[in-house]
């Protein structure tokens, strides 16, 4: 009995760390519109800017639409290609 009452309390520590799915969506709604925001001030196509980061054309649109979680490595790329640091681009998103 005490294993399952360990078990319950463990999962219940996780549930209360672990971000919901829809907040998690959200973010990646809101980094995606800041990445498509600077793009357009550039004046840049996403497919230019796909071209510029090295990442594929339809990965781009998912990441500017919000579809795609982010690895690290795609979030530097993206920022480099836009000529700006990883935590401008993130600036007061997270």
């Amino acid at each position: 009995m005490l294993a399952f009452a360990s078990l319950a309390y463990a999962g219940r520590l996780v549930a209360e760390h672990t971000p919901r799915i829809g907040v998690m969506q959200e973010l990646h709604k809101k980094i995606g519109e800041r990445i498509r925001a600077f793009r357009l001030k550039q004046g840049w196509s996403q497919e230019e800017l796909a071209d510029r980061c090295n990442i594929h054309r339809g990965h781009m649109g998912q990441i500017e639409r919000g579809e795609k979680n982010l690895s690290i490595d795609t979030l530097v790329k993206v920022s480099k290609g836009l000529d700006m640091t990883v935590s401008a681009l993130l600036k007061g998103i997270v």
